[in-house]
């Protein structure tokens, strides 16, 4: 027999009703409503279908969108950096030291003499330890110099990142590369390698705020801080034609750094010899940016300063205008936003975030939908489309060719020789 339509199968789905006695024709069910045990209620009486569904799950927090077209080389940079990360065959917050700072450090003249006297103390103090004269003042690609030693032997040596901000730092070069059309034999329009560089400082905010802890967070700050202080590629954004977008950029990076400390305070972490032991000297780089409250916090928790030439010149030009001893806000909320990171970030987003792909339009000669509010791979040139980048090359062809292409797809990083 076929089966019944669903809406006649309810009573077959229930068993019969139940009685204290047998029940005759002249007394029906209805007549002995005392005698009859209740069925289940309707979950008992739903088809088979519906009463075997499972619940429905809890919708999932809406994920951010991905910020990277694939292939490209930006996307290439944040896959291999989320792999060293968690990985587990290295510790990504274990401290690297650098023969010298990783930036231009003041005019040539002063740094040429400051280099003297640090070599010369550098090698008295270091003289016979090791068997030879204790040269480690200049890099000689790890042999005798720095770049090898513990952080340990050497807890006086200035220019020490983790090795996560030091893995960050070198990829922010393949990140402006591909983000410059002289590159690629390419004209698109004439601030484009500027606004790409404002694009990669944007991924560090991002980075920054997507980070789950505070140590992926203080590497963004190291490497941020390093970055506005290169000469080759962290000032270009400073460049571009829209002065208050590059303004209020500076602003908002200042607002995200004294977030960072601030969290420090309030979880016992901004000491001199606390857990950061690089304070002192990512501290100093981003005295450029928000001097007067850096030095109230480095002075409230006796932290040395160290590593920028032109350090003395910065706290006396502070003390001249009365600002070194402002009073910092302890707040020992765990949410506390004592310096509006948070709100100024919301507020950049709506304003400047989607710059890089608004110009990337303009270069592209085409509209295209943005992936993210802010940041992203718009101006990478290895995430454009081959017609794209063969409309604005000089030879009218597409500058990577299969290998190149070839490359990108299989995740690895291009960059110049």
């Amino acid at each position: 027999m076929p089966p019944r339509p669903s809406g006649t199968t309810t009573a077959k789905a229930a068993p019969p009703a139940k009685r204290s006695r047998p029940s005759t024709d002249s007394e029906p069910a209805a007549a002995e409503p005392e005698t009859v045990e209740t069925p289940e209620p309707v979950a008992a009486q739903e088809p088979a279908a519906i009463a075997t569904a499972k619940p429905k799950p809890a919708p999932k927090k809406k994920a951010a969108p991905p910020r990277w077209t694939i292939p490209s080389c930006s996307a290439n940079i944040a896959a291999q950096y989320k792999a060293f990360l968690t990985d587990g065959k290295e510790d990504p917050f274990a401290l690297a030291l650098m023969c010298e700072a990783p930036f231009s450090n003041g005019d040539s003249d002063d740094e040429d003499k400051e280099d003297d006297d640090e070599e010369e103390a550098s090698n008295k103090n270091n003289k016979g330890k090791n068997g030879d004269d204790g040269d480690k003042s200049k890099c000689d690609g790890g042999n005798k110099c720095y770049c090898i030693q513990l952080y340990d032997d050497h807890p006086e040596h200035p220019y020490v990142m983790t090795r996560a901000a030091k893995s960050m730092f070198v990829d922010l070069r393949s990140h402006c590369e591909v983000r410059d059309p002289n590159n690629f034999g390419m004209y698109t329009f004439n601030d484009h390698s500027a606004y790409g560089a404002l694009e990669v400082l944007q991924n560090l905010i991002l980075d920054f705020e997507e980070a789950d802890d505070w140590q992926e967070k203080w590497a963004v700050c190291e490497v941020l801080g390093c970055f506005l202080k290169d000469d080759s590629y962290g000032t270009l954004a400073s460049r571009i034609d829209d002065g208050e977008g590059a303004d209020t950029t500076w602003r908002l990076m200042g607002r995200l750094f004294l977030s960072m400390l601030a969290q420090f305070e309030r979880n016992g972490l901004l000491a001199k010899d606390g857990p950061v032991k690089n304070l002192g000297f990512i501290m100093a780089v981003w005295m450029s940016i928000r001097p007067a409250c850096i030095l109230a916090y480095a002075r409230k928790y006796d932290i040395t300063l160290k590593g920028l030439h032109n350090l003395d010149e910065l706290i006396e030009e502070i003390e001249a205008k009365g600002e070194g001893d402002l009073t910092q806000p302890e707040d020992n909320m765990d949410k506390a936003d004592t310096v509006f990171w948070k709100r100024s970030l919301t507020r950049y987003k709506q304003q400047y975030g989607g710059v890089p792909h608004f110009m990337s339009i303009h270069a592209r000669k085409k509209k295209t939908t943005p992936k993210t509010l802010m940041g992203g791979d718009n101006l990478d040139i290895t995430a454009w489309k081959p017609a794209e980048r063969k409309a604005s090359a000089f030879d009218g062809k597409d500058p990577l060719g299969k290998k190149e292409l070839d490359v990108n797809k299989e995740g690895c990083v291009m960059s110049q020789g």
